[in-house]
């Protein structure tokens, strides 16, 4: 039962995103993640902190958007996904934007 609360906290945590409820799109995302970490449901917590993650960038919050996608990247990496190269290029435009943003160039 718990996997599918975290599931489906997980896709509304997601629609309010769509929907830019940035809020309530971050509680029920972390809600999603604690239940997949108490459950040990790896695939589930990667993907709400992906999500999490998405939400944070649209927020301007690249430290904390990098932290939650980082979440997916080593459960991607850890059993070979085939979306790994295209969401490590992801986060590293983050991170390059990142350190843009707090080195300005001259």
């Amino acid at each position: 039962m718990k996997l599918k609360d975290g599931r489906i906290l997980g896709n509304i945590g997601h629609a309010y995103d769509l929907m830019n409820e940035t809020e309530q799109a971050i509680l029920n995302l972390d809600n999603a993640i604690a239940i997949a970490k108490e459950i040990g449901d790896s695939s589930g917590e990667a993907c709400a902190s992906w999500n999490l993650g998405k939400v944070y960038k649209k927020l301007g919050k690249l430290e904390s958007a990098i932290a939650a996608m980082e979440v997916r990247i080593n459960f991607e990496r850890k059993i070979g996904h085939p979306d790994i190269k295209k969401h490590e290029e992801e986060l590293q435009e983050l991170r390059t934007k990142l350190t843009s943003n707090t080195h300005p160039k001259l």
